[in-house]
């Protein structure tokens, strides 16, 4: 059988983007480079050549991580670090933060529904004892017109009352000349 050979690559050692861990990835990646790994078949598993080319890889690749992670605890290692702790928090926070805001704005909403029914039941309303104002007033002034009419015939009848008197009067006085009159004139006759 033929020994399978593959090389390591610097993609490979880690997806972080910082400088100091491209320079450390590129270290790893030469050593790694250098010593080819095989794939190990049953005829070559005492093969020393290889197993020290493996576990300087695998030294290389320790550190490479150690470096990057800034431990070399592997509880450390395997925490997403206090800076992704610290945005997960921040996240959470902010998601808290909205929830409470959507849920005061749902309460903003059903308060400016509850005011807007109340605002079209005044409008209603105010419409309602408008139109009752204007009946009113119109009856009062037709109530008012009347009151004038009759006011005015109270008026003329009592200025024709007031006449009547008067030609009443005149007319008794006359009524009496007469009377005096026709009455000597009878007794003229009579002597």
């Amino acid at each position: 059988k033929r020994p399978v050979t593959r090389r390591l690559s610097a993609t490979s050692l880690g997806s972080s983007d910082s400088s100091g861990a491209l320079a450390v990835r590129g270290r790893a990646a030469a050593v790694c480079n250098e010593a080819p790994v095989r794939g190990v078949s049953a005829d070559e598993e005492g093969d020393e050549v290889t197993a020290a080319r493996l576990a300087a890889c695998l030294r290389s690749l320790s550190e490479v991580h150690a470096r990057m992670l800034g431990s070399e605890d592997p509880a450390a290692a395997a925490s997403p670090g206090a800076e992704v702790e610290a945005q997960h928090r921040a996240r959470a926070l902010l998601l808290e933060e909205k929830r409470a805001l959507g849920t005061s704005m749902e309460e903003l909403r059903a308060t400016m529904r509850a005011l807007q029914e109340e605002g079209e039941m005044c409008m209603v309303r105010t419409r309602s004892n408008a139109a009752q104002l204007m009946a009113t007033e119109s009856v009062a002034f037709a109530t008012r017109d009347e009151m004038d009419k009759v006011r005015s015939q109270l008026r003329r009848a009592r200025e024709q009352i007031s006449e009547h008197q008067e030609a009443r009067v005149q007319l008794k006085q006359q009524l009496e000349a007469c009377a005096i009159a026709f009455g000597e004139a009878v007794s003229q006759e009579a002597e």
